[in-house]
């Protein structure tokens, strides 16, 4: 169905994949350096909208209608995520979302855990004034997929 170039590139786009539900590529700015060093970039994302595994929006996507408190994994790590309001929040979820076919692609790889990047979207948070925790020696949890 997909080439193998194409597979392998969208498998190199998976170390970005963070957990809530369902899998979330969390691409928040193509041209920093963790995803440039990386070689995320706009015509490689434009290749993976091309063959069906990723949707892509400039001007990003979000989360909206969540409560006080959600969760997100990263590679089995629990990352709680507190708002201010106690209803009606929203997250940023970056400029890439994984198609229907692209969660099933998704759900056959073992994709590689960036702590760079990991860092980077807690630093993130952090600074959108998010209070973020995440229990020490919390329990590997599979890459569930809805």
């Amino acid at each position: 169905m997909f080439e193998q170039d194409d597979i392998n590139c969208f498998k190199h786009l998976c170390q970005f994949v963070w957990i809530q539900g369902e899998p979330i590529p969390l691409i928040f700015d193509l041209s920093n350096h963790v995803y440039a060093n990386q070689k995320i970039t706009l015509p490689m994302i434009e290749r993976l909208v091309a063959i069906g595994l990723v949707d892509y929006a400039p001007e990003g996507y979000v989360k909206k209608k969540l409560g006080k408190h959600t969760r997100f994994f990263y590679h089995g790590r629990l990352t709680k995520i507190g708002f201010a309001q106690d209803a009606g929040n929203q997250l940023d979820l970056g400029v890439v979302l994984l198609t229907s076919s692209g969660k099933k692609l998704y759900a056959t790889l073992s994709p590689i855990r960036n702590q760079q990047f990991y860092e980077y979207v807690i630093q993130h948070w952090f600074q959108k004034g998010l209070l973020l925790s995440s229990p020490l020696g919390s329990p590997q949890r599979p890459h569930l997929v809805n």
